[in-house]
């Protein structure tokens, strides 16, 4: 499941020889990610399997942060690298930001409109609240897509900025919002909770880079090794998902406090 869901594949025009770096002193990298959820599956195995440590890489992650507060930490150097949907980034590089995507995480969206048990279709969805995490990146654009191919016009949907999908999540089983996005395993998790699934992001927009790797391009050209490294890392982290499914199954299950199906 896990490996048919995520797809990394490099973009970093520096990428060095792939054997493993010489040794040298670790060096800190900090990154960042908006939720627990399956992106950051390639990350999880690299830590666990000492993939960082073989590029002398001292990785960190933190989870929770907003788009806004990951970027911005990562402009005043107290990030190095973030996960996330490529909207800010763009964003911040046609405004003459130093903001750079260095490799892509998940081809195309892993998410699934779940509702709430009286919502059986998007026509019910008329007036309801709609939990997303950005009003201006991610899956709202998705949403509204996903809505107008089903007739409903944008004004027809309550939509509200809550977080990331564990907090959506939580909202909609406490009835505070009506539907929301959720990636894998959550949406198997609502629906055998009696939430209805009202569809595939994908079959709306199958081409859609949906998270990113992203850097500061002024730190990565300052640490080249360090940022060819990182994704060197992940990219091995990938490739376990595909050689070793069941134990990486299992690492993602123990990430996400999920189980293995």
């Amino acid at each position: 499941m896990f490996a048919r869901s995520l797809g990394l594949f490099a973009l970093v025009t520096m990428m060095s020889a792939l054997g493993a770096a010489p040794a040298r002193a670790a060096e800190a990298v900090k990154s960042a990610v908006a939720a627990r959820v399956i992106f950051a599956i390639p990350y999880w195995i690299a830590e666990r399997k000492g993939y960082f440590k073989d590029e002398g890489i001292d990785a960190s992650l933190a989870v929770g942060l907003t788009s806004s507060e990951i970027t911005a930490q990562t402009r005043a150097g107290a990030l190095q690298i973030t996960f996330g949907g490529p909207d800010a980034t763009l964003i911040d590089a046609i405004k003459g930001g130093s903001m750079r995507i260095v490799a892509g995480v998940v081809r195309r969206p892993p998410l699934w409109l779940i509702a709430k048990s009286s919502i059986k279709s998007f026509a019910d969805l008329r007036g309801a609240n709609i939990g997303v995490l950005s009003l201006t990146e991610g899956s709202s654009k998705l949403l509204l897509k996903m809505a107008r191919a089903e007739g409903l016009a944008p004004g027809d949907l309550k939509i509200t900025a809550v977080g990331g999908a564990p907090t959506r999540w939580n909202l909609l089983k406490a009835g505070k919002i009506d539907a929301g996005m959720q990636p894998l395993p959550l949406n198997y998790e609502a629906e055998a909770a009696g939430f209805n699934d009202l569809g595939w992001a994908g079959k709306y927009e199958p081409e859609w880079q949906f998270i990113t790797v992203n850097a500061s391009a002024e730190w990565a050209n300052r640490n080249p090794k360090t940022t060819t490294g990182f994704i060197r890392a992940l990219l091995r982290g990938q490739a376990f998902i595909v050689s070793n499914p069941a134990e990486a199954a299992q690492i993602a299950a123990d990430e996400l406090k999920s189980q293995v199906s």
